[in-house]
C-alpha cells in the first residue's frame, strides 16, 4: 500500500503566525496555486481514493488535487483534523505555553490524544486500498509519521516539519515501511 501525506496550502493564518487548530482559515493565493502544483505531481499517478480532513483549507487542497481524478471517491474525515488547541485556537503561536508541542493544551486535544485519533485512521484504511492521498495538518500528520515510525507522542516534535503542500510518500511492503519526502520544487503559477 501506498499512501501519500499532504498538508494543505498556506492558509492566511499560517502567514501571520496564528495557529489555526481546528478553526479555519482561507487558502491564500499562493496556497490555491501550492495545491495546483500537487494535483500536476499526482495527474499521472493511478490513485485509489483521497481522504481530507473536514476543514476547509484541507477540503479546498483536495478539490484541487481531485481535479485530475474525477472518476475517485473524495471522503471528507473528521479523524484527519489538526489537534485540538483549546482556548489558544487563532491565538499567536508565540502566546502558547510550551508551544505547539506542549502535552496538555487548556480546553484541547493531548498529543497522545491526536496520536490515537491517526492510528484509528490507519486502522480504518489499512490494506483496503492501493495508494490513497491524505489531506491533512502540520501537527497531525507528524503525529501520525510518528504512530507509523513508532515514536512516543514526546518524540514527535523530533520529526522535520511538513511544510505547506508538502507530500510525503509512505509504503508499506510486507513489514517494511519505507517514508519519502517529496519536495516538488515547482516555483507558483500564475
Amino acid at each position: 500500500m501506498k499512501m501519500y501525506l499532504v498538508r494543505h496550502g498556506e492558509t492566511e493564518d499560517n502567514l501571520n503566525g496564528i495557529a489555526i487548530g481546528q478553526a479555519d482559515s482561507p487558502l491564500t493565493e499562493n496556497g490555491i496555486l501550492q495545491a495546483k502544483n500537487v494535483a500536476e505531481f499526482f495527474k499521472c499517478k493511478n490513485i485509489d481514493a483521497i481522504f481530507s480532513s473536514d476543514l476547509g483549507r484541507c477540503i479546498k487542497t483536495a478539490e484541487i488535487i481531485k481535479k485530475y481524478h474525477c472518476n475517485i471517491q473524495l471522503y471528507l474525515e473528521p479523524l484527519l483534523r489538526e489537534r485540538d488547541i483549546g482556548k489558544y485556537t487563532k491565538m499567536h503561536k508565540t502566546k502558547i505555553p510550551g508551544g505547539s508541542w506542549a502535552d496538555e493544551l487548556e480546553g484541547g486535544e493531548s498529543l497522545i490524544q491526536v496520536m490515537e485519533r491517526a492510528e484509528k485512521f490507519l486502522e480504518k484504511i489499512y490494506e483496503k486500498y492501493d495508494s490513497i492521498v491524505v489531506v491533512s495538518h502540520a501537527i497531525y500528520l507528524r503525529m501520525m509519521m510518528g504512530y507509523l515510525l513508532k515514536k512516543k507522542a514526546s518524540e514527535i516534535s523530533d520529526i522535520e516539519k511538513i511544510k505547506n503542500a508538502e507530500i510525503v510518500e509512505v509504503e508499506f511492503k510486507k513489514n517494511e515501511l519505507k517514508i519519502n519526502r517529496i519536495n516538488l520544487n515547482i516555483p507558483a503559477r500564475k
